[in-house]
């Protein structure tokens, strides 16, 4: 009680701008932290570079911790092992189903479990936009059109949000390619990129780019020669966030190296001019 109780303080008081106080509500919270504690613990740490002590990470329960914890050091497997964990530990909770999803799909590449983890969680969350433009994803990557388009119809288009908004037409863009509507789904990733970039949403534009240059890329709209250079270095270096820079290797990377050893040759240009569009965005950002 005491522990949970000196926690939220903690946080209350590092969200209105006093490090200093807030520092000493989660040194209080160290003594007796049950999993919640522990997971408050891991944010502050990544917050304010204050020091963790690993050995919390041992608590049995502590899902959300370790979740968090291996998501920065870039363990994913790990990480969605213990969002699994902790979306059954707290079913009704939306967090461990959006990240393990996320996770799944994006960075793993296991779409099946992404598909099991949303299903589970719409039972509880029926109506989370997030959870079933993340169900709908995996569908199609497994090539359920039908199931990933009918999930894509429940969803209320008048009460997104902007980054729900992105996802969601993104998404219809890779169905359309998915199923050979290829100059449609030029037009949908065109639509989200450029509603991305207009409300300021830089790593969702970056985001979209990625999956459309592996879209284009699949398609044989464009060439391995046609990637824009400063794309590549962008997302190989610091630079850019390191879940953006996993989903880059998996989706770009790892896919022309595969392309490359079945000597498929990439040769048209459709798609060229949007990339190029969207490459000079991240120049100037990055700048």
């Amino acid at each position: 009680q005491t522990s949970e109780l000196a926690a939220a303080l903690g946080t209350l008081e590092l969200k209105n701008g006093n490090a200093r106080r807030a520092r000493k509500f989660f040194q209080l919270s160290q003594y007796s932290p049950n999993d919640n504690v522990i997971a408050q613990l891991e944010w502050f740490s990544n917050e304010t570079g204050s020091a963790f002590d690993d050995r919390l990470l041992r608590n049995r329960f502590a899902y959300e911790a370790r979740a968090q914890h291996l998501m920065r050091t870039e363990d994913w497997l790990g990480a969605l092992e213990n969002c699994r964990d902790w979306q059954l530990d707290e079913p009704f909770s939306l967090r461990p189903a959006q990240d393990g999803a996320f996770i799944a799909a994006e960075l793993v590449g296991n779409n099946r479990m992404c598909e099991d983890i949303t299903r589970l969680a719409l039972l509880a969350n029926p109506g989370d936009v997030t959870l079933i433009n993340n169900l709908a994803y995996a569908l199609t990557l497994q090539g359920k059109f039908s199931d990933a388009v009918k999930w894509l119809g429940r969803v209320n288009r008048n009460k997104m949000d902007d980054a729900e908004k992105i996802a969601v037409i993104a998404t219809e863009g890779l169905i359309d390619f998915r199923m050979g509507r290829i100059e449609d789904g030029i037009k949908k990733y065109e639509e989200s990129l450029n509603f991305a970039v207009e409300r300021k949403h830089h790593e969702l534009a970056q985001s979209a780019l990625l999956h459309y240059l592996h879209e284009s890329l699949r398609a044989n709209l464009i060439g391995e020669n046609d990637l824009p250079p400063f794309v590549i270095a962008y997302f190989a270096s610091d630079r850019a966030p390191k879940y953006l820079k996993a989903i880059f290797k998996r989706l770009i990377t790892d896919f022309v190296e595969e392309m490359r050893q079945n000597s498929n040759p990439r040769i048209a240009q459709v798609g060229k001019p949007l990339i190029d569009k969207y490459a000079n965005f991240i120049e100037n950002r990055d700048e």
